[in-house]
């Protein structure tokens, strides 16, 4: 009896443990089924995703009426797994024609041990396209994309490049904004993988990430304005620089360099010479163009006139050292200053640059806003005047002739041009307008409406553009004159270039249109052998000519 109770008892005990058991067996069954299985089937997800990021967001650049200007063509790219390649595989074969690849690069690519290979379809097949997209080829995927810069974008020295190795931005607004515009947003193509981290077919598809902030660059540049400077210059020169800006508010509408470059081929650039240069903000002798410095000195206090007479007899010596002036027609005889301004007489300017005094003229010209760097929001050159021991006794010709220690920037002479055009009144030179997030909300207001301040005269201003109007009439710069957009008027410059082999002179024309009313200055510096009256003027002209067709298609007064 007694034995028989105690093997009930443990019959008992086994059975209560074996309970206890399944019931902890079943709480944690429900505690990984209801409470961590997401966590466990995240995680098991994950490991069979392979994520292949395929492009970085980034913000825009666009122009004042909101033209974007860092979008090129859409790209067809054909994304291959090599993970469904083998030494036999018929995808060679499709690959091959669409991509321009050869076997042999095809099978290093393959071979190479990347997840994929992203290669540009040169020789789109349609109907290979259409089965690739419906899943027959699992081993390969299209992809398109909007090329951020090809073949028709305009202002690349402005714009900027990038690095290829890492993708870091080394110039202009891509660089100087890079804060604004990078983002950690990827457009990323995610596939399934088994346990080898092999790709399954058919569980290939396109996602993007959206928790990283980036912005568009607003400028105020005006897309067709440089598609004009850049149509000129593309015509009458190949190293070159411009700057168009509107005389009422000092906004840049056009800022552009050649030669030109590819932005997506930096390597074939900088083996070509100066073609990174963005030269509308790198220093240059002005030459003559410095003449209109010294004529403003010179009528600001009270020294010359438009009827102040002078003898041109074909040069003159300061110090033993003899500047000439038209020698091979004997000079220009009597002439009035504003003649000598039209014919860029040196003789004249010598002498007025004399009675003026260096100091003056100096001043004179930092109030113009040369020897200093601009604040456009860009990098730029401060340029150089020379020292008071430069232009003492015989420097002074040096000065009035803008050659020696001077150095101005094209933008430099585009402020100092647009003061004169608006009747003596500085406003500062703006080419940035705005920071945008993507839902188009402006974050932050860079431009500002100006009043301006009176720098010059207005006296003094209207005086000059008579000068500058005669010198397009029939003065050096005849050829930069207009009918159709309203009479022109500038100056030009014919600097001596010293340590570049293939330019004795450089050309410059800077000048406004139209004459009466001044609405538009432009600055154009050809770096080729040339006068200012020739290949500059010439852009100049059809610069302002385009700008005119286009205000007039609009119907902008």
């Amino acid at each position: 009896m007694k034995k028989e109770t105690i093997t009930h008892k443990r019959v008992i005990f086994f059975g209560l443990a074996l309970s206890i058991l399944f019931t902890a067996l079943v709480m944690r069954l429900l505690y990984i089924q209801l409470i961590m299985g997401g966590h466990y089937k995240q995680k098991a997800h994950s490991q069979g995703i392979l994520p292949i990021v395929v492009k970085h967001a980034r913000g825009d650049i666009l122009d004042r009426n909101g033209i974007v200007l860092t979008r090129g063509r859409l790209k067809a790219y054909l994304l291959i797994f090599p993970a469904y390649f083998n030494d036999r595989n018929s995808l060679y074969d499709i690959v091959g024609p669409m991509t321009g690849l050869g076997l042999d690069e095809l099978s290093d690519s393959v071979l190479g041990g990347s997840p994929f290979i992203k290669c540009e379809i040169l020789n789109p097949d349609p109907k290979i396209e259409r089965s690739i997209r419906q899943g027959e080829y699992p081993g390969l995927m299209i992809d398109y994309e909007t090329q951020r810069y090809d073949d028709f974008t305009l202002a690349r020295h402005l714009m900027g490049y990038f690095k290829k190795s890492d993708n870091a931005p080394q110039s202009g607004i891509e660089k100087e904004y890079d804060a604004f515009l990078r983002s950690d947003d990827v457009l990323t193509v995610y596939a399934m993988t088994d346990a080898k981290r092999r790709i399954l077919s058919g569980t290939v598809h396109r996602n993007k990430s959206k928790n990283d902030e980036y912005y568009d660059i607003g400028l105020t540049i005006d897309y067709y304005v440089q598609s004009a400077l850049e149509r000129a210059m593309d015509s009458h020169a190949q190293k070159a620089g411009g700057v168009v800006v509107e005389v009422e508010t000092g906004d840049i509408l056009a800022i552009a360099s050649r030669p030109n470059f590819d932005q997506n081929d930096i390597e074939t650039a900088k083996n070509h010479k100066d073609s990174l240069w963005a030269v509308p903000v790198k220093a240059f002798s002005p030459g003559s163009l410095f003449k209109i410095i010294v004529a403003t000195a010179g009528i600001e206090n009270g020294i010359c006139n438009g009827e102040t007479m002078h003898i041109c007899q074909g040069g003159i010596t300061i110090n033993s050292v003899r500047y000439s002036c038209h020698s091979e027609r004997g000079g220009l005889g009597d002439i009035s200053m504003r003649q000598a301004f039209a014919h860029s007489c040196n003789d004249a300017f010598i002498g007025i640059a004399s009675r003026v005094g260096g100091d003056s003229i100096i001043k004179m010209a930092q109030k113009m806003g040369l020897g200093q760097p601009l604040d456009i929001g860009i990098h730029n050159e401060r340029g150089s005047l020379p020292q008071k021991v430069e232009y003492a006794g015989a420097g002074i010709g040096n000065l009035a002739l803008g050659q020696g220690k001077v150095e101005v920037t094209p933008i430099q002479i585009a402020q100092m041009m647009s003061i004169i055009a608006s009747d003596g009144i500085k406003k500062d030179l703006s080419l940035i307008r705005e920071i945008t997030d993507q839902s188009g909300y402006r974050v932050e207001n860079i431009y500002e409406e100006q009043t301006g301040e009176r720098l010059i005269k207005s006296g003094t201003a209207r005086e000059l553009r008579a000068w500058m109007g005669d010198v397009t009439e029939y003065g050096t710069g005849i050829k930069a004159y207009s009918v159709k957009a309203g009479g022109t008027a500038g100056k030009t410059g014919t600097p001596q270039i010293f340590g570049d082999a293939d330019a004795g002179y450089y050309g410059w024309f800077a000048g406004f249109f139209p004459t009466d009313t001044p609405k538009y200055a432009i600055v154009i510096l050809v770096r080729e052998e040339s006068s200012g009256g020739e290949k500059a003027a010439l852009i100049f002209r059809d610069t302002a000519d385009e700008i005119t067709r286009y205000t007039e298609k609009l119907r902008i007064p």
